[in-house]
């Protein structure tokens, strides 16, 4: 990585970015603190460790009216610094090209980070991106129609029969209580729970900062 964690010396200059997820309610959040010579192969790194995504799809900077993504030459060369962003623009960050998860990055402030202090890291956020499983936008949107409506009413009434039928088991046998909800309908309300887990779950700034930690020390061939 080439971001500099100012853990010795001069203080690196920072910028301070909040990327939105568009289009998703509520909206996903992070607030970020990056080196300045922070590359924007390494950026790309630093969003998908913040954001919670796997890197396993294509992606895309738009800034100042210019496309970068890694076709680019000078892609895995070209720095934060370098393109003189100041306090107040925006650019947008593409991930998954067939089906695009579109990140707005607006630069808060720029400036003189603190010496010694590990960058990047993340220090505020809101709401779990979507799973990586999760096609686009529309449907997300229609997913939660679909496990946050009705089918959650029935599937915790599902759940809630079998607790009943195991707390009133006595010498019976485990399958003779899946007899009771049935198995296969009992296995198919678990994975839809942990689907609407997934689709509902809260930012972990902790985890992200730990990803983070990570990234950072990778190539120095550290510890975390």
């Amino acid at each position: 990585m080439t971001q500099g964690d100012g853990r010795g010396g001069d203080a690196p200059t920072i910028m301070r970015l909040r990327v939105a997820l568009r289009d998703v309610m509520p909206t996903p959040w992070r607030r970020l603190e990056v080196a300045a010579a922070t590359t924007l192969a390494d950026l790309h790194s630093i969003l998908q460790a913040a954001m919670g995504w796997e890197d396993l799809h294509l992606h895309h900077f738009r800034i100042l009216g210019r496309g970068f993504d890694p076709g680019y030459a000078d892609f895995g060369r070209v720095r934060l610094a370098d393109l003189r962003l100041r306090a107040g623009e925006r650019f947008t960050y593409e991930y998954n090209l067939a089906v695009p998860w579109r990140h707005e990055i607006r630069v808060e402030a720029v400036g003189p980070g603190v010496a010694g202090r590990r960058y990047p890291r993340c220090t505020d956020g809101r709401h779990a991106a979507p799973p990586e499983w999760c096609p686009g936008p529309e449907a997300l949107d229609e997913l939660k129609g679909e496990l946050l409506g009705l089918s959650y009413v029935e599937d915790l009434d599902l759940m809630a029969e079998f607790g009943r039928a195991v707390l009133d088991m006595r010498d019976g046998r485990v399958c003779d209580v899946l007899d009771v909800v049935g198995a296969d309908n009992l296995r198919r309300a678990l994975v839809r729970q942990e689907c609407r887990e997934a689709l509902t779950s809260p930012f972990d700034r902790h985890g992200a900062n730990a990803a983070l930690h990570r990234l950072a020390t990778a190539d120095r061939g550290a510890v975390p």
